[in-house]
């Protein structure tokens, strides 16, 4: 119920600001996502089955919603006949949903009765027992069985046309009052949610869409091509379209191992779900493709060649069998996630923005791309301020390259819950975004603890959305003149020469130091992985570098062991390396940035919090669990060093201790009440792990590790909850 009272607020205080009826279209303005089903990165459970059921599911409970809806609705609309009347047209629907009860051997005897009564009540009667009979259908039958069945909804578009018959009737009647009251938000119900609910993305990582790329090619005769970009384009652009329905039935046809075979099968029928989705549950029902991972033009293209084959992008002609054009159903999402990958974006769509293929494939989505930018991998790739600062420049770069090419550019901000995978507050993350990049909106996710803390309660969640809807408002009417552009770009150089110093501190450490992948397996809790975090392995295999490892468990372990250094590590260094150049004049120089630039501001504020929350006390004891001592706490003496530095340095900046602003007591307090619970709990899971991995060494088969398993799992879990954040 949430969304539609957020539209409906929104309507209401523009009416009473103006002083006449609001102009905001008709369109929602805030719809809801997931990938819960579709996201097949790493996770070799989600199959087409589970993606199939996962969409009826969505499917049928907001049918059975608006069945709900209509029938506490019709109670209270019992205008009688004989005292306001009905138009024609409304009567014409009544009769015609009559006879196709009667077609589907429906029993209409107790409803006939009622047009000549109270015909409003009965309309919505109908339409409840009309959307009842849709649900008990199965919705992925062929689209003649559909159109031939009598008295079902084949489309959102349908129930809301009817919804706007009665509306229409009533206005004419004088009774827009119940319209108001009564219907309006119903039908921004409709609007927002369709028949689907929620748009389930498809989410893969670009070396299983490329490897199912090379079958279809391999299958088309294009094997081994010597430029596989005009290969794929020409491939995409041909009038033939390969069929890979027996590919399921056969093995000839794939000369592959079976692992790999698994894979092309499972995303053509991923792809075969969602096209069978938009045509018999709605349009919106899964209309993007994510692609993890994405470093180079060809991942996208590859993208688009199967959704030619599972016929999502297709030609089509006249008559005549000519004057060829294309349609598309799904928008391809690339995702930029490590620090290089940010670097090359812009070059990336730039060649796929002169691409003829791609161009055709833009032209079929009205012109308009989605790009998502990930926090989590970046971070763990380049550290905090880095990550940071190479999505900011990554943003600028790609929205310059889709305005030069006349592409409206819409970002998707792949935020986790807590600081190292870009949470934080939402509104001052918006408004650190660079000008100009949410005109065409946002999109931005919302996950694991975040959940329970904005959207279980109506009024949280109700509170979280307009926030989220003001702060977009307010960044959309943010205008920079020649002069304060021009500074920018003083300020961005600083930003970069900043971005320099942390990563070059971050990467000594955790790229360059050949101990700190065992200090970070012996003294952060790898444990966590028995808890059921995520949906998929926390590893991509053996851990040898960071970039084996993923970024939910990378974060949560910081945060278990209090070290937290995705939050703040190599800030410090940045920081006091500008100032030693010129002290006063820089220290200025950044004191300015921060009162005045939302970016710097939203690093240093976001930065504080998280230090308040790292307490290295703890961490040192944590220290005891590894192996090699000596190394150990040369890592941690290093890390200790940053920690204290870093506290300087934002000091300076802000002029004030950590969170001493009046804005931030309430969350401050929040950590102090929380401490004398929360760090027993430390020291406490220290213990556990001691003892748990000398059993684990000595008695791997003893009974003893069960019961270890469970008190671990308490304990990562109630400091999870303590820290309000999992990762």
């Amino acid at each position: 119920p949430t969304l539609p009272q957020v539209h409906q607020k929104l309507h209401q205080a523009i009416h009473y600001y103006y002083q006449q009826e609001s102009d905001i279209p008709d369109h929602p303005l805030l719809t809801v996502g997931s990938w819960v089903g579709g996201d097949m990165d790493g996770n070799p459970y989600v199959t087409p089955d589970v993606f199939s059921d996962a969409l009826s599911r969505q499917h049928r409970a907001i049918l059975e919603l608006y069945a709900q809806d209509l029938r506490t609705t019709l109670d209270k609309l019992s205008h009688a006949l004989h005292r306001i009347g009905i138009n024609p047209t409304l009567r014409d629907s009544i009769l015609r949903d009559l006879d196709e009860m009667r077609q589907a051997k429906e029993d209409t005897r107790n409803y006939v009765e009622l047009l000549e009564r109270e015909p409003y009540r009965l309309k919505l009667t109908l339409m409840a027992l009309k959307l009842e009979r849709t649900i008990s259908q199965n919705m992925f039958l062929t689209m003649d069985s559909r159109m031939a069945m009598p008295f079902v909804y084949a489309s959102a578009g349908e129930l809301l046309e009817e919804l706007n018959l009665v509306c229409q009737s009533l206005a004419e009647k004088g009774y827009k009052r119940s319209i108001h009251t009564r219907l309006d938000k119903l039908r921004q119900t409709i609007r927002i949610f369709g028949f689907h609910f929620a748009s389930i993305d498809l989410r893969e990582e670009t070396g299983h869409i490329n490897l199912t790329a090379k079958a279809v090619l391999e299958a088309s005769a294009v094997c081994n091509p010597a430029n596989l970009t005009d290969a794929l384009t020409d491939e995409i652009l041909s009038k033939k379209v390969l069929n890979t329905q027996h590919w399921e039935e056969s093995r000839a046809n794939l000369p592959y191992g079976d692992q790999e075979r698994t894979i092309i099968r499972r995303m053509l029928g991923m792809l075969d779900v969602a096209n069978k989705a938009r045509r018999f549950i709605d349009p919106q029902a899964c209309h993007n493709l994510v692609l993890t991972m994405t470093s180079a033009p060809e991942d996208i293209l590859c993208a688009l060649l199967l959704m030619k084959t599972q016929g999502l992008f297709y030609p089509v002609y006249n008559a005549c069998g000519d004057g060829e054009t294309f349609a598309s159903h799904m928008d391809i999402v690339p995702l930029f996630e490590t620090i290089p990958d940010l670097e090359h974006a812009a070059g990336i769509m730039k060649k796929l923005f002169e691409n003829p293929a791609y161009r055709v494939q833009l032209a079929c989505r009205n012109n308009r791309q989605m790009i998502m930018v990930g926090y989590s991998d970046s971070n763990k790739d380049g550290g905090y301020f880095s990550s940071n600062w190479r999505i900011y420049k990554a943003q600028q770069e790609l929205w310059q390259a889709a305005q030069a090419a006349g592409v409206e550019l819409r970002f998707f901000h792949g935020r986790g819950g807590n600081l190292g995978r870009g949470g934080g507050p939402a509104q001052r993350a918006i408004q650190a975004l660079p000008p100009g990049t949410v005109k065409y909106g946002q999109d931005l996710t919302e996950q694991g603890e975040v959940l329970s803390r904005y959207y279980n309660v109506p009024e949280t969640a109700q509170a979280r959305c307009e926030n989220l809807l003001n702060a977009i408002i307010q960044k959309n009417l943010e205008t920079l003149t020649p002069a304060e552009e021009k500074q920018a770009a003083e300020w961005e150089a600083i930003a970069e020469t900043l971005s320099g110093y942390a990563r070059a501190k971050y990467g000594s450490l955790v790229h360059e130091n050949p101990h700190f992948i065992e200090y970070f397996e012996q003294v952060t809790p790898k444990e966590v992985e028995l808890v059921k975090i995520g949906s998929r392995p926390s590893r991509r295999h053996n851990v040898q570098t960071v970039s084996d490892l993923r970024a939910i468990p990378w974060v949560f372990r910081w945060f278990q062991s209090r070290q937290i250094l995705p939050g703040w590590y190599g800030l410090g260094t940045a920081l006091s390396g500008f100032i030693d150049k010129a002290p006063q004049a820089n220290l200025e120089t950044l004191k300015t940035l921060y009162r005045e630039w939302p970016f710097l501001k939203s690093i240093l504020e976001n930065s504080e919090i998280i230090l308040r929350q790292t307490d290295l006390s703890i961490a040192r004891y944590y220290c005891g669990l590894a192996m090699d001592q000596a190394n150990t706490l040369a890592i941690f003496e290093d890390i200790e060093a940053e920690y204290n530095l870093t506290l300087e340095m934002i000091a300076k900046i802000t002029g004030n201790p950590l969170l001493s602003k009046p804005e931030v007591q309430v969350l401050k307090s929040s950590i102090e009440l929380k401490e004398p619970y929360l760090d027993p709990l430390n020291y406490i899971q220290v213990q556990l792990l001691s003892k748990y991995r000398k059993l684990e060494r000595e008695e791997p088969e003893s009974a003893l590790l069960e019961p270890y398993h469970r008190v671990i799992v308490s304990s990562i879990e109630g400091i999870a909850t303590g820290l309000g954040t999992s990762g």
